[in-house]
This record gives structure tokens, C-alpha cells and sequence, in this order.
């Protein structure tokens, strides 16, 4: 998966964008948009190579409303080029505190089922 974002060209971004698990609001509706409190000013972008199957398997969808999931979430990236960065991991934690870890969001690895003890499970971005 890919995030197309500009980040505010400052120090905040910069030293955020080094980081592993950035705090981040995810909301899907028909599009998949990733928004940061953190920069100034706050920054959103799109997720491209996304599939809502694979998400759906991974995330439990919320109820109403004009997003199928919105969960604070943490997530790590790989600058690609301007504006493009490829998705490493991320973290969605619904209203009951359960995440979804993204790991792979392909048909070619199952989502890994945490036990009753972890709070999250595994769905990586791709590395393509």
C-alpha cells in the first residue's frame, strides 16, 4: 500500500517522517485517507493498493455513519519519491481497543489472528 501526501516542508514533519508507529486517524468511506494531528498543519493524504476485502478480513468495520472504519491508528513509512511513501506497518485500534496490524495486503498471506491477549493483529503494506 502507498500513502500520496505532502507533509509541510518544517522540522515537525521532518523529524515525525523519521519515526516508526506515527500517530495517525484513518478513515475509509470510498477512499482510504490517512490524516496526522501531529504536523503543522495537520496533513491527510490517500492509500492507493489497498483492498477493501483484505481490510474488511483484518478490521472490523464500525457501524453507520459516513466512514466504515475511523480508528486512531499508528503507522511507519518509506519515502518513495515527492509526495509518495510506501506503507510499512500500520496499526488500526477500533472503539474496543482490538487493532489491525497491516502485513501483506495480498490473497498471497492470510491475516495472522492474535490471541486473546493481543491487542492487535498484523497487516502489513506491500514492499513493491
Amino acid at each position: 500500500m502507498k500513502l500520496h501526501i505532502h507533509f509541510p516542508d518544517n522540522l515537525i514533519s521532518d523529524d515525525l517522517l523519521r519515526q516508526q508507529r506515527i500517530p495517525c486517524l484513518c478513515k475509509v468511506s470510498t477512499q482510504f485517507e490517512i490524516f496526522f494531528s501531529d504536523t503543522v498543519p495537520e496533513s491527510s493524504g490517500i492509500v492507493s493498493g489497498w483492498s477493501r476485502d483484505e481490510l474488511e478480513r483484518r478490521a472490523i468495520a464500525g457501524a453507520g455513519g459516513q466512514y466504515t472504519h475511523y480508528a486512531n491508528s499508528l503507522i511507519t513509512l518509506s519515502n518513495i519519491s515527492e509526495g509518495l511513501y510506501q506503507i510499512i506497518d500500520l496499526e488500526m485500534f477500533t472503539e474496543a481497543l482490538v487493532g489491525a496490524l497491516f502485513s501483506e495486503m495480498d490473497n498471497t498471506h492470510p491475516p495472522e489472528i492474535s490471541g486473546t491477549t493481543s491487542p492487535r493483529k498484523r497487516i502489513n503494506g506491500d514492499r513493491s
